[in-house]
């Protein structure tokens, strides 16, 4: 890729991974709920699943989504309930019970991580996107070394984010560390989190 594309790259894909989904809300919340830490098992689950989307993506993942297009609408309504299910745990949490279970075992998985990713649409659809726009010659469809530096640059874009994410959330729950916050805390990222489901369905 020549740097003009690398620019043209960045600015297209820094908003959208930066932007709020249902990873980003979820790395802030872990990392304010366990640190940063704690939440590694969990980003690299996450980000996994992340390269090996734009891998297959890449590789004529477009196409078959567009052949199966029915799958990708049970796939988007079975995200959507997953954050309403994640947004009902953070919602009802209590700051009590989380200093009593603050070992790891409560943390999140690489498991946690992977069917986050896995039932993000956002994602499919940001990297969808990228592809769409980046191999745009009937070359390019088949250029297996451009493939792999655009699943590479999103790899190393997204643990970025996601460690902004984690370390920032980990650093408002320092800086305001008290139950009462917590609490709070819980409800908006539950509430973002619904937020999130509802604008993957509309």
């Amino acid at each position: 890729m020549t740097s003009k594309e690398l620019l043209l790259w960045f600015n297209m894909m820094f908003p959208l991974v930066f932007s709020i989904g249902p990873g980003n809300v979820m790395f802030a919340s872990f990392g304010a709920r366990f640190g940063v830490k704690k939440s590694l098992p969990f980003l690299f689950g996450f980000d996994s699943v992340t390269v090996l989307l734009a891998l297959l993506i890449g590789y004529g993942g477009t196409q078959l989504m567009s052949e199966y297009a029915t799958a990708f609408i049970y796939l988007k309504y079975a995200g959507a309930v997953y954050l309403l299910y994640l947004a009902t745990l953070f919602f009802n949490a209590s700051p009590y019970e989380e200093k009593e279970n603050s070992s790891s075992t409560t943390s999140p998985t690489f498991i946690n991580g992977a069917i986050v990713q896995a039932l993000n649409v956002k994602s499919l659809i940001v990297i969808s996107l990228m592809f769409t726009t980046f191999l745009t010659t009937q070359t390019d469809t088949i250029d297996s070394n451009k493939i792999l530096i655009l699943s590479g640059l999103l790899l190393l874009l997204a643990l970025t984010c996601h460690l902004v994410w984690l370390y920032s959330g980990a650093w408002l729950a320092q800086q305001f560390a008290s139950e009462k916050f917590t609490q709070i805390q819980n409800r908006v990222f539950s509430i973002m989190l619904v937020i999130v489901a509802i604008w993957i369905l509309v």
